[in-house]
């Protein structure tokens, strides 16, 4: 996988990531693939209540952690952890 160089994060007025500013030549290759777009609510909930992408994209669905634990195979506790870890940072 190539990772796109040169990626400038711009912070909103709370030092909080807002925006991604990568190459242009990068933004129309990851156009071309036309991957489905992060729902606006999803991303809301991870930018402005500090939540994981998991927990925010489970929240969207409507399932509860029991509901997602049980179609990953494993018990509830264990999903928690996953989504309550940090994200990386990089």
């Amino acid at each position: 996988m190539n990772a796109p160089t040169n990626i400038h994060i711009l912070k909103d007025a709370k030092g909080k990531p807002a925006f991604a500013v990568i190459p242009y030549r990068e933004y129309l290759t990851l156009s071309r693939l036309r991957a489905p777009p992060i729902p606006n609510a999803v991303v809301g909930k991870v930018i402005n209540k500090d939540m994981t992408p998991v927990r925010a994209w489970r929240e969207h669905l409507g399932l509860t952690q029991s509901e997602v634990a049980r179609r990953l195979g494993i018990s509830q506790s264990a999903y928690a952890q996953q989504e309550a870890k940090e994200p990386a940072s990089g």
